[in-house]
């Protein structure tokens, strides 16, 4: 029961953050950049609880790849800035995780938009020092 509760406040974490992130989108400047980060402490929060409250699943390593795999190509092809494609994206992506998953489907689906941030952030950053280091 107590992983269940961790993976429920994980994903009421998300859905606080992503407010959070819409609040920063919308009111811009300094505030924004303010706002982002605890929206950011919300997402890498929600991501520790949900992933810890998938217990320790005999595939979770294999589970948490796929998971990662799935979200870094879903960060490469859709812009966040197209709603439509992003929620076709989310949707296809957490299918792909939920049929891979079998039987703890909703919680595995829940890793998607959790790791979503952080293989954003990732990416970003990984394109900054391949363009530094080629400039």
């Amino acid at each position: 029961m107590e992983r269940q509760r961790r993976g429920w406040l994980g994903t009421g974490l998300l859905i606080a953050g992503a407010l959070v992130v819409a609040v920063a989108i919308v009111t811009g400047g300094t505030l924004a950049r303010a706002v982002n980060g605890v929206a950011a402490l919300l997402w890498f929060g929600s991501l520790w609880l949900v992933w810890t409250s998938l217990g320790s699943e005999r595939r979770r390593l294999a589970l948490t790849a796929v998971t990662v795999v799935t979200t870094l190509v879903l960060v490469l092809v859709v812009k966040p800035s197209d709603l439509f494609m992003a929620a076709v994206g989310f949707s296809i992506a957490g299918l792909i995780v939920s049929v891979a998953a079998g039987r703890s489907e909703v919680q595995w689906a829940a890793m998607v938009p959790a790791l979503w941030l952080p293989v954003h952030l990732g990416v970003t950053i990984g394109r900054a020092l391949t363009s530094a280091s080629q400039g």
